[in-house]
């Protein structure tokens, strides 16, 4: 932006009273700041109450923001004290995003395409084969144009560099890793990650679809939604989620509730469980990392007891790597509780295997 004062803080610029303070003396025109943004700002309000980060807000004219769904109802609480117009946006370290100076009616989208871009949603074949998805239906967000970045220079060659795209790039097209609908208008609305989906039997459940349901409930401060691995379906979908100061809601209720708002009865969560924090990234964003272990550690758990082998939290190693979920299981010395562990494990999509600990050496 030109003619206006911008102004960026790391994170840890929220944790010391002085950064704020400067920052209040300062008359900001704009702050572009990720969503998360705002429960860090509360949360600093909460710690030094005499000097209070909500009364940096008002100063801005706009308020560039990202586009975590989870955060939408502190977004509004904040706008709603700070009394300013925002904008919304999106980006990516491969393109340049999406921006667009009036979403007030559209407060779930993130913008429109910028000039010489183009935007689609695709879904994208077990082959890798990409289809071309209607206005308003929801799928892979793809982006074309001259702020692509066409890839990695890994060499020479007779034509000129060598690039690696990393696969990411098609045709020009470069696929974001996110799941959005793009609506008739143009305007583009994100619905999470594409990582995240959850793939149930032959369901496709985005996780946003369960948190926004558990978000309306009075008592629910945070909710997060996973994949469980199942020996059936492949996964099944079960949430975690904070409850407000005071709260005696029960996982039971909490299902009941989502049976109500919920319309397609495959994404209604199996369980749900009442944690004291949901799992933040070193940037304060949301990481549903965390809950996928912990989903897939409760089922080897609960799979090594049916087996009568049972192990401890500890001894039990699940790790999530690019190729998928790997879990490393205590080596049992006794052949009949080994066949018994591969057994009921055997039957999950889950690449597992003994530790090297206590298993004969060649």
């Amino acid at each position: 932006m030109t003619g206006v004062t911008n102004t960026a803080l790391w994170p840890a610029s929220y944790d010391n009273p002085a950064d704020l303070a400067d920052v209040e003396a300062v008359p900001l025109d704009a702050r572009a700041s990720p969503a998360s943004t705002y429960a860090v700002l509360r949360r600093a309000a909460e710690l030094w109450p005499e000097q209070p980060a909500l009364t940096v807000l008002p100063r801005a004219a706009q308020w560039r923001e990202g586009s975590t769904r989870t955060f939408a109802q502190l977004r509004d609480e904040v706008h709603r004290l700070a009394h300013q117009f925002r904008t919304q946006g999106a980006g990516k370290g491969r393109a340049v995003g999406l921006l667009s100076p009036h979403t007030a009616d559209l407060p779930a989208a993130v913008g429109r395409r910028l000039p010489y871009q183009q935007a689609k949603s695709v879904r994208v074949d077990d082959d890798g084969t990409w289809h071309d998805l209607p206005p308003g239906e929801v799928g892979d967000l793809a982006l074309r144009g001259p702020t692509v970045f066409a890839g990695y220079v890994t060499g020479q060659g007779s034509a000129g560099p060598v690039l690696d795209d990393l696969g990411a790039v098609r045709d020009g097209w470069l696929a974001t890793g996110d799941l959005a609908r793009v609506d008739a208008d143009g305007f583009i609305h994100l619905t999470g990650r594409a990582k995240d989906l959850i793939i149930r039997g032959g369901h496709n459940i985005d996780p946003a679809v369960i948190e926004d349901a558990l978000l309306q409930h009075p008592q629910v401060s945070g909710a997060s939604a996973a994949g469980r691995p199942d020996r059936h379906a492949g996964e099944v979908p079960v949430a975690y989620v904070t409850l407000a100061p005071g709260a005696s809601v029960s996982p039971a209720e909490l299902i009941a509730h989502c049976h109500q708002l919920i319309h397609e009865p495959a994404a209604v969560p199996k369980d749900i469980t009442i944690v004291e924090t949901l799992p933040l990234t070193d940037v304060v964003k949301p990481t549903k990392i965390p809950l996928r272990l912990r989903a897939l550690q409760d089922v080897v758990l609960a799979e090594l007891a049916t087996a009568e082998v049972p192990a401890d939290v500890g001894e039990v190693d699940c790790v999530l790597a690019d190729d998928g979920l790997t879990v490393r299981v205590p080596y049992a010395a006794d052949p009949s509780a080994r066949a018994g562990i591969a057994a009921v494990l055997d039957r999950y999509a889950f690449h597992w295997e003994f530790t090297p600990a206590g298993a004969p050496t060649a």
